[in-house]
């Protein structure tokens, strides 16, 4: 088994969304604290969702492993999404208002981790009950702060 490597991490999220390709994009920016995890292939990132978000009360788990990474939200938001470039993914996307249909159409998937931290950004399309939406990037750089924190919260 290969070495695992769980730290305390400094988190900065860039989220940029636009409907029309001509027009500035709604940006959202943020530094939180969060969970790290590097193993065999695989980095996790873990983090709570802010009032700045409109997600407040949910956690945000990205799971990166080769060119496919996972985007799961518990708590008061309910979703999986999955990220493959030029794949169409289709998921759930609960929330206290209802459920929507969201399909994921990835252009861009880079992400670059070693056992401190990396960099992870994410283009793609969103389509809402079969109808196009969005325009977006995600942009995740993690910072390990070299402290060990508990693996369980990944399980």
């Amino acid at each position: 088994m290969e070495y695992m490597n769980g730290l305390s991490a400094m988190i900065s999220v860039r989220s940029e969304q636009r409907e029309h390709d001509n027009e500035d994009p709604e940006v959202i920016e943020f530094i939180t604290d969060g969970k790290y995890l590097s193993y065999g292939g695989r980095s996790l990132i873990s983090y709570d969702e802010s009032e700045l978000t409109g997600l407040v009360g949910a956690r945000t788990t990205i799971s990166v492993e080769g060119n496919r990474v996972t985007v799961a939200r518990s708590g008061s938001v309910q979703s999986q999404m999955v990220f493959e470039k030029g794949h169409r993914h289709i998921s759930l996307y609960e929330t206290e208002l209802g459920t929507l249909v969201v399909g994921i159409n990835s252009f861009e998937v880079d992400s670059r981790f070693g056992k401190n931290g990396g960099r992870l950004s994410l283009g793609y399309s969103v389509e809402v009950d079969d109808v196009a939406a969005t325009k977006n990037r995600f942009i995740v750089n993690v910072a390990a702060k070299n402290t060990p924190i508990d693996n369980s919260i990944f399980e």
